[in-house]
C-alpha cells in the first residue's frame, strides 16, 4: 500500500474508532443520565414518604397535645362548676331555717344514738332546741352550724356531726350529677359530664 492510502486508511480507522469512543460514550452518558434520573426520582419519592411521615407525625403530636389541653380545660371547667355549685348549695342551706326547722332539729337529734353525750355544739340560736332534746348536756354554740347539731361523748373520742353542712358533704357526690344533668338540659349542652 502506498503511504497516503496508509495515511487514509489510518485515518478511517481512526475516525471509525473515534466515532465507536463518541458512540460508546455518548450511550454511557444516556445510561448514567437515565441512571441518575431514577435514582433522583426514587430520592424525590422517598423524601416525599419521608415528609409525609414527619407531617402524619407532627399532626399526631399536635393532635395529642391539643386534646390534653382540652382535656384539662374540660376538667377544670368541671371542678370549677362543681365546686361553685357546692358553694351554692351550701350558701342555700339557711334557707332551712324557717317556721318547720324546730321539726327539723328535732328529727336530727333523733337520730342521734342514745348516749350519754356530754357536749352538743350548735348555731347559738339553736341552743334552746338543743336544751330540750339533750337537758344534761353542755350546749356550745359554734356559728360554724348552720343548722344541726354536733353531739361528742365525755372525753371527746366519739363525736357525731349531724349538721346539714355534713350531710351535704356526704350526699354531694351523688347529688350533683343530676344537679349537672338538670343544669346542661336546660342548656342544651351535654358535653360537660361529672
Amino acid at each position: 500500500m502506498a503511504h497516503p492510502e496508509l495515511i487514509d486508511a489510518l485515518r478511517r480507522a481512526a475516525e471509525e474508532k473515534a466515532a465507536a469512543i463518541r458512540e460508546a460514550v455518548h450511550a454511557e452518558a444516556e445510561r448514567y443520565g437515565s441512571q441518575v434520573a431514577q435514582e433522583m426520582a426514587a430520592l424525590r419519592t422517598r423524601s416525599a414518604e419521608e415528609t409525609a411521615a414527619e407531617a402524619r407525625e407532627l399532626l399526631a403530636s399536635a393532635t395529642a397535645a391539643a386534646s390534653g389541653e382540652a382535656s384539662g380545660i374540660l376538667l377544670a371547667a368541671r371542678s370549677a362548676l362543681a365546686d361553685r355549685l357546692y358553694g351554692l348549695a351550701r350558701e342555700s342551706l339557711p334557707r332551712h331555717r324557717d317556721e318547720r326547722y324546730a321539726a327539723l332539729f328535732d328529727a336530727l337529734a333523733n337520730e342521734m344514738p342514745r348516749c350519754a353525750w356530754s357536749r352538743v355544739r350548735v348555731n347559738p340560736a339553736d341552743r334552746a332546741l338543743a336544751g330540750n332534746d339533750f337537758p344534761d348536756a353542755e350546749i356550745v354554740p359554734d356559728e360554724s352550724i348552720v343548722a344541726g347539731l354536733i353531739v361528742e361523748d365525755g372525753d371527746g373520742r366519739v363525736r357525731v356531726d349531724n349538721t346539714l353542712e355534713k350531710r351535704l358533704e356526704r350526699a354531694w357526690p351523688g347529688i350533683l350529677p343530676g344537679i349537672v344533668n338538670e343544669l346542661l338540659e336546660g342548656s342544651g349542652d351535654r358535653r360537660i359530664t361529672l
